[in-house]
């Protein structure tokens, strides 16, 4: 139908849009803005992987792993969209953001937001790789009074925001951007987007408000 064709053009222009945002970011990207690199960096490498590109395929693969079990104990969870992002939460954590798990709130470091808030079993495990917390703590995922919910929670070390209602992370992303900008920080926000979450008016209104105000620290 008409209708299905416009959405689909409309997902595809989104899509794009975002992908040459991600591209252009890191290709803009100075080396002088990485003041300081995660320190899980050595700690993976010493578990046997040497090259980048090795150590992410391995990152990803473990934490799609962890997913796993956490959602099968928890009997809960969106395990399609958790495996979708592994690979890009991988490579955001191992070669992109900079971050300081010994000091979390650094105000220099990079934003992840997980906006698609209920794919949030890879980032939990990503953070227990990274060395924020000890992953045995993600036992209690999705248990009652457990830190580790089923949507995304800034009660865990190393997360931004807690998020899930559709549209909402990426806007707040984009104020987090916008701040930084009228500041003067020096810090990259990188947020994640469901697809689902492209029929939101909230997220458009977003796409333009980044353009209006020009957030080239923003992907």
């Amino acid at each position: 139908s008409f209708k299905f064709k416009k959405e689909m053009w409309l997902g595809n222009a989104f899509g794009s849009l975002m992908y040459d945002s991600f591209k252009r970011s890191l290709v803009e990207t100075k080396p002088s803005l990485v003041t300081f690199v995660p320190v899980s960096r050595n700690r993976f490498k010493e578990r046997g992987f040497n090259q980048s590109e090795e150590l992410a395929k391995g990152i990803a693969k473990k934490i799609k792993i962890k997913a796993l079990e956490m959602a099968y104990n928890a009997k809960s969870s969106h395990l399609g969209g958790n495996f979708s992002v592994a690979d890009v939460i991988a490579v955001l954590y191992q070669d992109i953001a900079k971050y300081d798990v010994m000091n979390p709130d650094n105000e220099n470091r990079d934003r992840i937001v997980l906006s698609k808030g209920h794919c949030c079993a890879v980032v939990y495990a990503a953070l227990a790789e990274c060395g924020f917390f000890p992953e045995e703590n993600l036992e209690s995922f999705g248990k009652n009074g457990s830190i580790f919910s089923c949507h995304i929670s800034s009660k865990v070390p190393g997360v931004e925001l807690s998020s899930g209602s559709l549209g909402h992370g990426a806007v707040v992303a984009s104020g987090m951007a916008l701040n930084g900008k009228l500041k003067d920080k020096n810090y990259h926000v990188y947020t994640i987007v469901g697809d689902g979450e492209c029929n939101e008016g909230s997220i458009w209104e977003m796409v333009m408000f980044a353009g209006q105000q020009r957030l080239d620290n923003f992907t």
